[in-house]
């Protein structure tokens, strides 16, 4: 599974051995720079895509096929795998001026009729 925490950040590839850590484990990586600040993100999947994924799925959000979902961006939104993913899109909130939508694309292929997750990348405003 390919999963960056920045639309153009370092993609982590996690191997089927790692799955069964994956939510568990410590081990950190550096997930690239953060859009605006230039900062260094550098954490573990559990400390860092977790707590983003748990967010967005605790929000009121949409489901979409094969279609990059948002609120407005300033670059061009684009899947950047072969295969099918689903958009799991929260519109933003109109007190921010819906400038804090994000969408996460998760990339699903089907084995022996069974879903797995081949992919996970977020996308959000920036600067």
């Amino acid at each position: 599974m390919d999963v960056a925490y920045f639309r153009d950040g370092n993609v982590i590839n996690y191997k089927p051995e790692h799955a069964k850590f994956l939510f568990e484990t410590t081990f950190e990586v550096n997930w690239g720079t953060e859009p605006g600040s230039g900062a260094e993100k550098i954490g573990s999947f559990h400390d860092v895509v977790v707590p983003e994924l748990v967010k967005a799925f605790n929000q009121p959000y949409t489901l979409h096929c094969n279609e990059l979902k948002h609120g407005g961006a300033t670059y061009e939104l684009k899947w950047s795998h072969e295969g099918d993913f689903y958009s799991v899109y929260f519109p933003g909130t109109e007190a921010n001026g819906f400038l804090d939508w994000h969408t996460w694309a998760v990339g699903v292929e089907y084995v022996n009729n069974k879903p797995y997750i081949y992919a996970l990348v977020p996308f959000f405003w920036e600067p």
